[in-house]
């Protein structure tokens, strides 16, 4: 098992899953901070050196990730007003109308 962000991977697992496990992290995101920390697309968190461990922690401790992505998301949610909120199709920044 690997401890990465507070979080344990078994070794066996793909690293660009791994990531996205997370809140806040999809596609895009996955594949630039892979390519940041030199992380090859089909690399699996066991054959990560020390190195790439540590970079990969650092990386992740800069973003807003888990509580801090979703307080965020529900904060812009809930200050949505207008003609558009009571649309019941609107879909703004993520937030679905009721």
């Amino acid at each position: 098992m690997v401890f990465i962000f507070g979080v344990n991977f078994p070794e066996s697992r793909l690293v660009s899953k791994s990531l996205q496990t997370f809140y806040g992290i999809g596609p895009l995101v996955r594949a630039q901070i892979m390519a940041k920390t030199h992380i090859h697309a089909t690399a699996k968190i066991g054959a990560l050196t020390d190195r790439q461990t540590n970079a990969l922690s650092a990386e992740l401790s800069t973003m807003t990730l888990e509580n801090d992505a979703r307080r965020f998301r529900e904060e812009a949610c809930n200050g949505v007003t207008g003609e558009r909120a009571e649309d019941k199709n609107a879909d703004i920044n993520g937030c679905e109308a009721e």
